[in-house]
């Protein structure tokens, strides 16, 4: 069986300018690269409504991500505090992956393919590890 970690190789990412929370969360913008994706945010932030471009975010994806998951792998939304405290996790449907965030307390989330509630909750750790040491993490 092939490695999960096997299917990223030669993946194209996509740079997504995304704005707002909740129902006014929209795409701004989809790019092939980095430096035009930051060439544009540049363009929303030059104007002065401070309010409407605080959430401005320029997000990465690959191209065809999950396409060779394995059959003993399913998805899981999680939601963990920055100390490490799950407050949430499910099983969700394979066909919705939207990357982590940060809600509204400061909790972050994502949706990881793993192949059980124990794994899904390393992978979510070694994310909020790595956020909290490139000092990535929201609030």
């Amino acid at each position: 069986m092939k490695k999960i970690s096997n299917h990223y190789k030669d993946m194209t990412k996509v740079y997504i300018i995304t704005q707002g929370s909740y129902s006014d969360y929209h795409i701004c913008g989809v790019y092939s690269d980095l430096k035009t994706a930051k060439k544009i945010a540049r363009l929303y932030l030059s104007d002065n409504d401070k309010y409407h471009n605080s959430s401005l975010v320029i997000e990465e994806y690959e191209l065809d991500e999950y396409q060779d998951i394995p059959d003993n792998y399913s998805s899981y939304f999680i939601r963990m505090t920055r100390d490490g405290n799950v407050t949430e996790i499910r099983k969700k449907d394979l066909n919705y992956f939207r990357g982590y965030g940060f809600d509204i307390n400061g909790f972050l989330h994502n949706t990881v393919i793993a192949k059980d509630e124990k794994h899904a909750i390393k992978i979510m750790n070694e994310l909020r590890i790595d956020l909290i040491a490139n000092n990535k993490w929201i609030k």
